[in-house]
């Protein structure tokens, strides 16, 4: 079991293998949120799919804890200086993902932490939407932070984005100057 976890976190030194997993991550998450949301509706449900009940508990850890790989992922990657544009631009896309997923976990199991965001897959995009104004630079639409923590949060995902910004610039920079 311990080989093949330090095989698994030996891989996520690939670029390629970050970005597809990354992708999963996306698919599984919409998909899980979809089944929770769905039964969050349903009275008196008491199944697998119950907000939080095991199931819900259990994948917020594993969201968090995703996250959290990612990020020491796209740190080991820039420390190593081994992202290509297309990774940057790649990791870009999966952060905004990451932040809404986050938001979205924040609002699910902490009511009242993002003002104006509805119930469902609505307020599922609408976190996807609060994360993209954030990493851009733009501003709040529909919903938007009500806490100090998913403001604290939007801070960082704000300098996030200024970072990547920086660093694909420079990248861009240094793969098109001619060398001497």
């Amino acid at each position: 079991m311990i080989p093949l976890l330090v095989e698994f976190l030996q891989s996520l030194k690939n670029p390629l293998v970050v970005v597809v997993i990354g992708l999963i991550y996306i698919v599984v998450y919409y998909f899980m949120a979809a089944r929770f949301h769905h039964y969050a509706k349903t009275k008196n449900y008491r199944g697998i799919w119950r907000k939080k009940g095991l199931l819900d508990k259990a994948s917020s850890v594993m969201w968090v804890l995703s996250a959290i790989g990612l990020t020491a992922s796209l740190i080991d990657l820039m420390i190593r200086n081994a992202l290509s544009l297309r990774y940057i631009f790649a990791y870009y896309i999966l952060f905004v993902f990451l932040f809404a997923f986050v938001y979205n976990l924040l609002e699910w199991h902490f009511e009242g932490m993002i003002d104006g965001m509805k119930d469902g897959l609505i307020g599922e995009v609408q976190c996807l939407t609060m994360s993209i104004q954030v990493m851009t630079g733009g501003y709040h639409t529909s919903a938007k932070p009500a806490n100090w923590r998913v403001e604290v949060m939007a801070g960082v995902q704000a300098i996030v984005g200024v970072m990547f910004i920086a660093v694909f610039v420079a990248r861009a920079v240094v793969a098109f100057t001619p060398s001497r």
